[in-house]
C-alpha cells in the first residue's frame, strides 16, 4: 500500500525553489544570436555517448537554448589557435521560474566527434553550480545532472564568443517511507528500494534509475512517473507501487508492508536451544521456494499467508506448516524427533 503527498518547497536540501529566473538562452552583445537548434535529452548520462549529430532537429521551443551556430569545423584542442577558443558559462535551475540551483551539480561536457562513427568524448568536468568554461569553437553534449536528474543539451561554441545557457532540469525530489502495518517500524538495515522508469521494453523491463534507496532520503528525478518496489529483507516482503514525481516539488510517499517478521528454531524439545548447522528452506502453498538458509536462528520478513519450513540436519529433514499474519512477529519452533 502506498500513499502519496505533494508539497510545494520552501526550501528542499537547502534550494530554495521560487520565482526568480526565467530559464532562456543569453548570448553576449559581441556574438550575433541565431535561431535556436540542436537536440535537448532528459535521461541518464549514460545515453550521452550514443548521441549522434542530428541536423535539422530544429527546436521551436523558445526556452531551448542552444544559440549559436560554429563558422567552421571544430578542430582537436590542441590544435585550435588561441583566438579560436569560446567562454561557455552553465547555470540550472529546477522549474522555469525557479532560482539557480547553487550545490549538488554535476556539469560534464562531451565534444563532438567527427565521422560519422565517431561518438562524443568527455572533455571537461565541473561540480561548481555556474562554472564558466573555456572550450575550442565546435558543437558539444552538455549533461547537467542534479542527483538522478539529468539534462542533456546540444550547444555550439563560436570562437571569441561569450554564452551563458540556463538549464531547466524539471526536477523534483522523491522520498520514501516504509513501515509495516499495526505500526510497527521496519528494520531500516534491511530494507531495499529500487525506482524503475515508467516505460519498459517488449520484454516488459523497467530501465532501474536509482537502487538501493534507503528510507527518507531524498532522491532527485526529473519529472515523470516511477514505479517503486520497496522490499524487506530477501524474501517475500515487497511492495510495488506507482508515483509521480513533479517539479519544483517533493513527493512523499508512504510505503506499508503487509508483513511479520519470522524466527525459526529446530529443537530437540519445544521451548529448547536453537541446533546450529540447520538448513533452511521456507516454501509457499504453491511449494515455490521463499527463502533458503543456513543457521541456528534464521529471520525472515515474510508476506501473510500460510508456509511450510524445512529443517534439514544430519540429512534428515524435519517439517512444520505454519501461518503469517501481518504485524505479528513471531518465533516457529521446528521440532527434531
Amino acid at each position: 500500500m502506498i500513499e502519496r503527498l505533494h508539497r510545494t518547497l520552501g526550501h528542499w536540501n537547502g534550494l530554495p525553489v521560487a520565482a526568480l529566473i526565467l530559464a532562456a538562452g543569453f548570448v553576449s552583445a559581441d556574438v550575433a544570436p541565431s535561431r535556436a537548434q540542436g537536440i535537448e535529452i532528459r535521461g541518464p548520462i549514460e545515453d550521452v555517448p550514443t548521441l549522434k549529430d542530428r541536423e535539422g532537429t530544429a527546436q521551436t521551443d523558445p526556452n531551448f537554448n542552444t544559440t549559436v551556430v560554429p563558422r567552421s569545423d571544430p578542430s582537436a584542442e590542441d590544435e585550435t589557435p588561441e583566438g579560436d577558443f569560446g567562454t561557455l558559462t552553465l547555470e540550472a535551475t529546477l522549474t522555469s521560474d525557479g532560482q539557480a540551483i547553487d550545490n549538488g551539480l554535476t556539469w560534464r561536457v562531451f565534444q563532438q566527434g567527427i565521422g560519422i562513427n565517431a561518438q562524443p568524448r568527455l572533455v571537461q568536468t565541473a561540480q561548481e553550480p555556474t562554472p564558466t568554461l573555456r572550450l575550442p569553437q565546435g558543437t558539444y553534449f552538455v549533461n547537467a545532472a542534479y542527483g538522478q536528474a539529468n539534462l542533456t543539451r546540444r550547444i555550439v561554441v563560436l570562437a571569441n564568443g561569450r554564452l551563458l545557457e540556463r538549464f531547466v532540469l524539471n526536477a523534483g525530489g522523491l522520498r520514501a517511507e516504509v513501515g509495516i502495518s499495526a505500526g510497527l517500524p521496519p528494520p531500516i538495515q534491511s530494507v531495499r528500494i529500487r525506482i524503475y522508469s515508467d516505460e519498459s521494453d517488449q520484454a516488459g523491463r523497467r530501465k532501474l534509475i536509482a537502487n538501493n534507496v534507503k528510507p527518507g532520503v531524498v532522491v532527485r528525478l526529473n519529472a515523470g512517473i516511477y514505479h517503486l518496489e520497496s522490499r524487506i529483507g530477501r524474501a517475500n516482503a515487497v511492495v510495488k507501487s506507482q508515483v509521480s514525481v513533479e517539479a519544483g516539488k517533493l513527493t512523499r510517499a508512504k510505503i506499508t508492508h503487509e508483513a511479520a517478521l519470522i524466527t525459526f528454531k529446530l529443537v530437540a524439545q519445544a521451548g529448547g536451544e536453537a541446533i546450529a548447522g540447520t538448513e533452511w528452506t521456507v516454501l509457499a502453498e504453491n511449494g515455490d521456494v521463499v527463502r533458503e538458509s543456513v543457521g541456528a536462528l534464521p529471520r525472515h520478513m515474510l508476506a501473510p499467508g500460510g508456509y511450510t519450513v524445512s529443517a534439514v540436519l544430519d540429512g534428515r529433514s524435519y517439517r512444520r506448516r505454519f501461518r503469517v499474519l501481518s504485524g505479528q512477529n513471531s518465533d516457529v519452533e521446528v521440532l527434531r524427533r
